[in-house]
């Protein structure tokens, strides 16, 4: 997940958080990762971590990922298969600073 992220980050302009957190998190999945509001004072919305998400759920929230970055920024994200194209991301993420 971290490389996809990455690569759709440097290609976009997105810093790593920008884009795991506002992008991935809370525009293409935000029904995995919401958990409501929380606070009486002010109102906090609550966002849960990637980590808490089961195998499923990971794999989901990766494929529509994956389907927003090639439907709405024209980027193609490889999948986990596609290990030449995601050594290669590995590598411009580490030139660039990104990881």
């Amino acid at each position: 997940m971290h490389l996809i992220l990455g690569f759709f980050s440097l290609e976009t302009g997105y810093t790593l958080e920008e884009t795991k957190q506002e992008i991935f998190k809370k525009i293409v999945n935000p029904s995995l990762f919401y958990e409501g509001e929380v606070g009486e004072i002010v109102p906090i919305q609550r966002w849960r971590s990637s980590a808490s998400l089961d195998i499923s759920e990971m794999i989901t929230a990766i494929e529509k990922f994956r389907d927003y970055s090639s439907s709405q920024a024209g980027i193609y994200l490889p999948s986990p298969d596609e290990k030449e194209f995601l050594n290669s991301i590995e590598i411009e993420l580490k030139n660039n600073q990104i990881v």
